[in-house]
């Protein structure tokens, strides 16, 4: 994108405005304050958005895995247990958490000439950055199958942290499930891959996450991408959400829910199996993503404190005759409960990531 000071000649479209309308005839001190009740506004709504995939923690260390089992005895009124001798030992994961950074530059004279209406778009066209930068550490979080275990924590003291994946074969203790059913942790993975996408990889997606959750209500998500929604409207199994304004009639099955027809690209379609089927904007295209949303939440968002985790304005520097506004966050998402998430390639027998992050 380019860079640089706003100034007069910049215009955002062609048009005359009243007076009333221009920037100047407002206390700066003002129009700031209003900028950062926009931006709290704008932190309130963000704080919302895809909550049900993580919470949100100043910590960055954790452990995860590795409860030992114990075997029960038989036993008559005489007898006393053998005590079992457990060996814990927990996987150490860590969360990472970066500085963001914007800003716009402005000279006095845009500031006298220039409507609110054009503050707001340069103001807006940052909450707008801010809010893709988000959707893109958390599609970049839930489609990496790969450990970095040499993360270096440069916010607070560049003390090395592990930051790990969901389950990716790497040897690391995955805990038996309710049931006592154990798991191969050299070979067991969530991220599966299939060149011929049919009903049955959906269904092992599916299983992929549920097999470690076998109590839990069934109500299991995937997360697609528009594009491939046909194609799972198509399987024998998937029964559609219907518009509210259509009958489909007595002998047609259907999924008990409507049809949102406002939100297009996010929104429940129907259901397959025990899961509910979600189109995202954000899942890139030939990918699926399946978690629990009752189970401990897939992701962490790591913040040093509450006040550095929301986008605020860090500095402003009035410099005749340049005025320029910093704003500024930090976090960052990892991986948390490593079995509460699978991803399916579409287009591939063997797993790999998505070639780019960015919208």
């Amino acid at each position: 994108m380019p860079n640089g000071t706003m100034t007069v000649f910049d215009t955002l479209d062609s048009r005359r405005v009243a007076a009333g309308d221009l920037i100047g005839i407002y206390d700066p001190k003002t129009i700031y304050e209003q900028v950062q009740i926009y931006i709290n506004g704008h932190n309130y709504l963000m704080n919302q958005m895809e909550a049900d995939l993580f919470d949100t923690t100043d910590q960055r260390l954790f452990t995860w895995g590795n409860v030992s089992t114990v075997t029960m005895m038989k036993a008559d009124e005489f007898s006393r247990p053998r005590a079992s001798k457990m060996k814990v030992d927990p996987v150490e994961a860590g969360l990472p958490v970066e500085k963001y950074q914007a800003a716009w530059q402005v000279t006095d004279e845009f500031m006298q000439t220039k409507t609110m209406g054009d503050l707001d778009t340069v103001i807006k066209g940052i909450t707008d950055a801010d809010l893709t930068n988000r959707l893109t550490l958390i599609r970049g979080t839930l489609f990496n199958p790969t450990n970095d275990l040499t993360y270096k924590d440069i916010v607070e003291d560049s003390y090395t942290l592990k930051i790990r994946a969901f389950v990716n074969g790497d040897s690391a203790y995955i805990p038996n499930n309710e049931f006592g059913v154990t798991f191969d942790a050299s070979t067991h993975t969530h991220f599966l891959g299939t060149s011929s996408y049919a009903a049955a990889d959906l269904k092992a997606l599916i299983k992929t996450v549920q097999e470690h959750y076998p109590r839990l209500a069934p109500n299991i998500r995937v997360y697609i991408n528009e594009a491939n929604e046909d194609t799972v409207r198509g399987f024998t199994g998937f029964y559609q959400y219907w518009d509210k304004r259509i009958d489909p009639g007595s002998n047609t099955a259907r999924a008990i829910g409507d049809l949102d027809q406002t939100q297009t690209y996010d929104r429940p379609i129907g259901v397959f199996g025990p899961a509910t089927i979600w189109v995202k904007p954000w899942v890139p295209a030939n990918y699926h993503f399946c978690f629990h949303p009752n189970a401990p939440k897939p992701l962490k968002r790591r913040i040093r404190n509450a006040q550095r985790g929301d986008l605020r304005i860090a500095a402003q520097f009035p410099l005749y005759p340049l005025l320029a506004e910093m704003v500024e966050r930090e976090e960052g998402f990892g991986v948390f409960e490593r079995t509460n998430g699978a991803v399916l390639k579409l287009d591939n027998a063997t797993y790999s990531a998505p070639s780019a992050w960015t919208f």
